[in-house]
């Protein structure tokens, strides 16, 4: 990973308002890596989580994680949502130049 990744995911993870998915996915870096710093932060915003139900968000995370990486090996026409793997046929959309 680069230098710069664990100190901008910390920030990030500081920010208030994150959406469900941002969390999930900074669990999962922080799980899979077991960085100190990170896990800290992502259990931070569970302060009144029981271990068990902790560990069980965890496993979550790195499973969603783990999908997203998975879908990102895809072809690209994998993860567009078009009817049997074509693309629209037609013509291009013409501008005009304009100085």
């Amino acid at each position: 990973m680069p230098e710069t990744f664990f100190p901008i995911a910390r920030r990030l993870a500081r920010h208030d308002g994150l959406s469900t998915e941002t969390q999930g996915y900074l669990t999962a870096v922080a799980v899979r890596t077991n960085d100190a710093g990170m896990l800290a932060l992502v259990r931070g915003w569970f302060p009144k989580a029981k271990p068990d139900k902790l560990a069980a968000a965890e496993k979550s995370a790195v499973a969603g994680g783990e999908g997203f990486l998975q879908a990102c090996r895809l072809p690209i026409l994998e993860m567009v949502g078009l009817r049997d793997n074509q693309l629209a046929h037609g013509a291009t959309m013409r501008r005009r130049w304009r100085a």
